[in-house]
């Protein structure tokens, strides 16, 4: 829970759970307890994003609410499965069961969001993978002097001196700086540039969805299936959020968008329960395509804890979706924490 927080990213923990199990320094058994945590903690974005809502009280409750509806969700599953799995390992014995006949599957690679960003992310900054890979399967800093780092540089740090012909292109390529200091600045940047985001694509929204768009909007999220099949429309939004996770292959990044809807009244908090479950779902998929790009004699294993997590999430809708008291129980508990926040207007003295 506490990487997750860090990183506000389960599917990224998940992916490198699949990575230390590759490398054998985890197994399955003692990886899912880390998968259950992994749910938890994700949420800070989204209560950042209800901050920006705070100048109305009665937006900030709902908006706060449907911020730590996941987290208090995940809370739940965690106390409810983790005794049972303890006991009875029914999350790692299925997955185990699933993947068995599929551990002479070929591997390769598999690119989604990845394609786009991450010839951005090499003209900033190249990583050496291998370097890292390397220590941590020695638990060690593989750093034998100060002339060696993880970054890919065209400069010798002891001797100062410029490599005659260098491949990297990018913008700590001939910088003196540590791996720290490098860590440290890029950090900086990238948590003032999200606050940016986040309080742009808030304001669009409110611009976007303000008078019909938002009343059009409310409709069509009332909207349910003919009659037989009623009961079946949150299930079919489930299944919407799932889908459209995968795409964006980010979960925090779809609750981010939601949560100013709830906030504004456009999506009932209701309704939004069902999306980020499915939203749940869906960013299981990462973790897959981590666990299929894995190395072939690691397929079984790192597979297994990709579907476990899969499991995990599948048996946490059955557990608090179809019965209408499990249902609503974190949907009440996010709305009463949503009220004690919005009434404390000295927790966050903005209020």
């Amino acid at each position: 829970m506490i990487i997750t927080l860090i990183l506000q990213s389960s599917s990224t923990l998940i992916s490198i759970l699949v990575g230390m199990i590759a490398g054998e320094l985890l197994t399955v058994h003692q990886a899912i307890p880390i998968m259950f945590g992994a749910e938890m903690g994700a949420s800070i974005m989204n209560a950042l994003i209800s901050l920006t809502q705070s100048g109305d009280r009665s937006q900030f409750r709902r908006a706060f609410a449907a911020a730590t509806m996941n987290d208090i969700y995940n809370f739940l599953c965690y106390l409810l499965f983790l005794p049972i799995e303890i006991l009875f390992a029914p999350v790692e014995r299925l997955s185990a069961l699933i993947v068995s006949p599929l551990s002479h599957m070929k591997t390769g690679k598999f690119q989604t969001l990845n394609a786009l960003t991450d010839p951005l992310l090499d003209r900033i900054v190249q990583i050496n993978s291998d370097a890292i890979k390397e220590a941590a399967l020695q638990n060690t800093t593989s750093k034998s002097n100060s002339s060696e780092t993880f970054v890919r540089r065209c400069i010798n740090l002891q001797t100062k001196e410029q490599l005659t012909f260098c491949p990297y292109e990018h913008i700590f390529a001939y910088s003196t700086w540590s791996d720290t200091w490098i860590g440290l600045t890029l950090l900086a940047i990238s948590l003032g540039l999200l606050v940016i985001c986040l309080i742009v694509i808030v304001k669009i929204m409110q611009d976007l969805l303000a008078g019909k768009i938002a009343v059009l909007l409310r409709k069509l999220m009332d909207k349910k299936l003919p009659y037989p099949f009623g009961w079946l429309t949150n299930y079919l939004v489930m299944f919407v959020g799932a889908i459209i996770v995968v795409i964006v292959q980010s979960s925090s990044v779809f609750r981010s968008a939601l949560t100013p809807l709830v906030g504004m009244g456009v999506v009932t908090l209701e309704k939004f329960y069902p999306l980020i479950l499915g939203g749940n779902v869906g960013t299981t998929f990462t973790g897959t395509l981590a666990a299929l790009s894995a190395d072939a004699s690691q397929l079984q294993e790192t597979l297994q804890i990709a579907l476990a997590q899969t499991i995990y999430n599948l048996f946490g809708i059955l557990a608090f979706y179809p019965i209408p008291f499990l249902r609503h129980l974190p949907i009440q508990l996010a709305m009463k924490l949503g009220d004690k926040t919005a009434k404390a207007s000295w927790t966050f003295g903005i209020l």
